[in-house]
């Protein structure tokens, strides 16, 4: 093969290569909520967010491969013996949680994990009744992921007292 002729060859196989990394480049680009962002910045600003699930759900879904692992403030066991806990989250862990659960429930680079689907919409409605800082001695917003216990709950979400707004 001539110089023309391997000029010819790497100029196709540069080619496809450019295809390929544009493919793998826009199969990362998921479709995540159209309020995420939004969830990010209430998420930020909270003090502590609770989630009661079972012990194996948060288990995995706070740790995921190449993923760093989100810490929580506290795990608790319920004492109820069914293996449900209590997690306590700050509003930066928060964060990465949503984060971590998005990726893996909404990236198209991947095939959806039920497990982190299943907690970012639990938590995701409770995240977006939070309308500004929590009156002195309020519950945190909390969830409650449990279908044996009817599904999931909340708490409701005061609206801040007008001392407390900016």
């Amino acid at each position: 093969m001539g110089n023309l002729g391997c000029l010819r060859l790497a100029r196709r196989i540069l080619q496809a290569l450019a295809l390929a990394i544009l493919a793998i480049s826009l199969a990362g680009c998921g479709s995540y909520p159209e309020q995420h962002d939004e969830r990010l910045r209430k998420a930020a600003g909270v003090v502590t967010f609770r989630i009661t699930c079972a012990k194996d759900l948060w288990e995995r879904t706070s740790k995921q491969p190449g993923f760093v692992e989100v810490k929580a403030k506290s795990v608790k066991d319920t004492g109820v013996g069914d293996s449900t806990v209590v997690v306590e989250l700050s509003g930066a862990q928060l964060v990465d949680y949503l984060e971590l659960l998005a990726d893996w429930s909404f990236s198209s680079a991947r095939s959806s994990d039920p497990l982190s689907e299943r907690m970012y919409n639990a938590i995701a409605p409770v995240v977006d009744k939070i309308s500004g800082p929590l009156s002195p001695g309020s519950e945190p917003p909390s969830v409650v992921v449990n279908d044996t216990a009817g599904g999931s709950t909340s708490t409701p979400i005061t609206t801040p007292t007008p001392s407390t707004s900016r």
